[in-house]
């Protein structure tokens, strides 16, 4: 038996640091810390996994460099756990981002130790990005070159499709070829065999290669997949299929990897595709590195129409949630498609009653909410100033009270509106920014701020961007004659010349505060001072003069109108109540996130989620049942929603589908307040 993790002293050095003043770490998360072999670890909303991951990453810090010289490897699916991990650790932060470590999300390991080596030894172009846009934007530019008769070698794909079906019944043609232009872009490519399928992890194969005659299909295929590839340009899946072939190629990376890295910790795993989790398992050898994965099938959504291809296996459980009390628990442990009856809340926080808005006027609902914010106290303090005062304390001042929804497209029916448009007619649906790229981007168009997610991450991605963008426009290239990407350009600074990558790095994260509070959609303090980094500091380094035509046009500042025009666009998606705000969106949306308050919106997905799930919602339990597809992603959906808020949770329902509801069993859980 393997030697627990850490000792008492250890452990303790790491709760004092991230918890001064808090009480002990329970029983279940000192089992997940002590724990030193390869294990998953089931963790509830709000269970203080992030905190329990990062102890253990303390307690590895204070030992490195370690004796035999191995590392550790952390991996997640965003930079916010990154981030975290940086802002926890402070000055230590660079032992664990430095050789023999790594730190960051499983698309960037998986290009820097596959994706890349591959690439570049059996290519003369250099990889350029892993960016699904991007490609699919080449990829349907080149299907649109090919000529009709092409294009009928796809026809026998579709035989099975009805809406392909009617649209050539109805000679809709332009029809036709858009959903052959979108087939093509989805296929998966299984680079090491050379075969099509129309999804990873299906059989059989659409087209294979047959070098005597191929066929007509993998013929048109590969000839329109092929010009992304040709650009140094790869779809996210891509990246994974190349990575699979390489390790295929090179099984001694298996070997090596393992012997690098001690400690294998993946954070968020329920969000992996299935084509991630065998990528990874090919890759590490569980035996001789202790790969631990933290994660909640029930929080699964990115997928949402498939199960969880993470099927936690013996996993320790972190079943008590720190960020809610007994009262919203009760509701998550039924509103769930497992078994979730050892799901506790957390006795130190006063959650109210649930409410049940039940309403016949849409547009009544947010403005009632409010109403509810403010009359629900907890002591002395109503709801509505306790996510005040909470606001106030961070330090980038987000919006704390949301009222989220499943459907955030507009969809209408017979004049009804089935989204978040039905309460909040002016919702936009933009959870995300688009990577700006093209050659008529300028540097305004890198420091867009995205008022509608407002993701710090995103700001600092896109701030890089401009940064690569300059290097493009001004034709530097690396050593070896390839181009410069953000890891790469990094890379040099940080060897180069410390001095200014260390400016970087303190101006990056000046940068994305200062958009983060903005009231405007480009920042001129932000535009100025970047523009002046890269005119100084950053032209120096790279030796480019910043008032060449390419790079001047980049670097070119608008009027000054141009920076106060949308001075108001941060509350487009924002339902204002004097002082009190709350933020519209979709649950995909702020997923990770956690709130004072949080309001379910009922939308239509099929039906409406109190006709999927209205016996969980009465305190039922699921069970499985024929012709329940659609009940699973909703049920998954308004787990994700519901396990948001810290204080008050609220559930917005139409009076006709409440009337179908149990309302004694629903009266045990939820208050109920029906519109006057």
């Amino acid at each position: 038996m393997k030697e627990p993790f850490a000792t008492i002293e250890e452990i303790k050095a790491a709760h004092d640091i991230l918890l001064p003043g808090m009480p002990d770490f329970e029983d279940d998360k000192l089992k997940v810390i002590e724990s030193n072999v390869s294990r998953d670890i089931k963790a509830c909303p709000g269970s203080g996994k992030t905190t329990v991951l990062l102890a253990k990453l303390s307690i590895l810090s204070n030992r490195m460099p370690s004796a035999d010289g191995t590392g550790i490897c952390v991996l997640t699916h965003t930079n916010v756990a990154i981030d975290e991990i940086k802002a926890r650790f402070g000055g230590k932060a660079d032992l664990l981002f430095g050789y023999p470590n790594f730190c960051g999300t499983i698309q960037v390991f998986v290009d820097r130790f596959l994706t890349i080596p591959w690439f570049n030894s059996i290519r003369t172009k250099s990889l350029v990005t892993v960016d699904d846009d991007r490609a699919v934007s080449l990829i349907k530019k080149e299907f649109y070159k090919t000529s009709w008769d092409d294009q009928t070698a796809l026809n026998h794909l579709f035989r099975e499709n009805s809406e392909y079906k009617k649209a050539c019944e109805e000679k809709r043609w332009e029809d036709v070829k858009r959903m052959k232009a979108d087939f093509v872009t989805k296929v998966y490519l299984d680079v090491l065999e050379g075969k099509y399928y129309k999804k990873y992890g299906t059989s059989p194969s659409i087209a294979s290669l047959n070098p005597k005659k191929p066929s007509p299909t993998y013929t048109f295929l590969q000839n329109v997949r092929a010009c992304a590839f040709r650009e140094g340009v790869l779809k996210y899946d891509d990246a994974y299929s190349v990575g699979l072939a390489y390790y295929a190629m090179k099984p001694e990376i298996r070997e090596s990897l393992s012997k690098r890295f001690k400690y294998v910790f993946i954070d968020e795993v329920q969000d992996s595709s299935q084509l991630q989790l065998d990528l990874l398992e090919a890759v590490f050898d569980s035996e001789k590195t202790v790969v631990q994965r933290f994660g909640d099938e029930n929080q699964a959504i990115y997928n949402i129409d498939e199960a969880c291809a993470w099927e936690p296996n013996n996993p320790l459980p972190l079943n008590e949630s720190k960020r809610f009390g007994e009262n919203i628990a009760k509701v998550l442990r039924t509103i769930c498609i497992n078994d979730n009856n050892e799901l506790q809340g957390n006795n130190a926080v006063a959650s109210v009653k649930p409410v049940m808005l039940v309403y016949t006027d849409a547009q009544k609902v947010l403005p009632d909410f409010a109403k509810l914010l403010r009359e629900k106290k907890i002591g002395a303090y109503t709801v509505a100033d306790i996510a005040l005062g909470e606001r106030k304390k961070d330090p980038l001042n987000r919006v704390n009270v949301k009222a989220v929804g499943f459907v955030g497209k507009p969809k209408e029916v017979d004049g009804e509106w089935l989204s978040l448009h039905r309460y909040f007619p002016q919702f936009e649906n933009q959870t995300t920014a688009k990577k700006p790229f093209g050659e008529t981007v300028t540097l305004n168009t890198f420091l867009q701020k995205n008022s509608l997610q407002n993701n710090p991450q995103e700001y600092r991605s896109h701030l890089l961007d401009a940064l690569v963008t300059v290097l493009e426009r001004a034709d530097i290239k690396r050593e070896n004659g390839r181009r410069y990407n953000k890891t790469t350009m990094l890379e040099r600074l940080e060897g180069d010349t410390p001095e200014v990558y260390e400016l970087l790095k303190g101006k990056l994260s000046e940068w994305v505060l200062k958009i983060c509070k903005s009231e405007f959609s480009v920042d001129s303090e932000v535009f100025d001072s970047v523009k002046s980094f890269i005119t100084v500091d950053f032209a120096s380094v790279f030796g480019f003069r910043a008032n060449i035509g390419v790079v001047k046009t980049f670097l070119k500042k608008e009027d000054a109108a141009y920076y106060e025009a949308k001075k108001e666009q941060q509350s487009e998606n924002i339902y204002h109540d004097r002082d009190l705000d709350i933020e519209v969106a979709t649950v995909h949306s702020v997923k990770g996130e956690t709130h004072a308050a949080t309001l379910f919106l009922e939308t239509k997905y099929y039906k409406f989620e109190s006709e999927h799930f209205g016996a969980q919602l009465c305190g039922e339990a699921y069970k499985p049942r024929k012709g329940d597809s659609h009940v699973l992603p909703a049920l998954k959906v308004a787990y994700v929603a519901m396990s948001r808020p810290k204080y008050m949770l609220a559930y917005a329902i139409h009076k006709e589908r409440f009337d179908l509801l149990d309302k004694a069993k629903l009266e045990k859980i939820w208050e109920i307040r029906e519109e006057k």
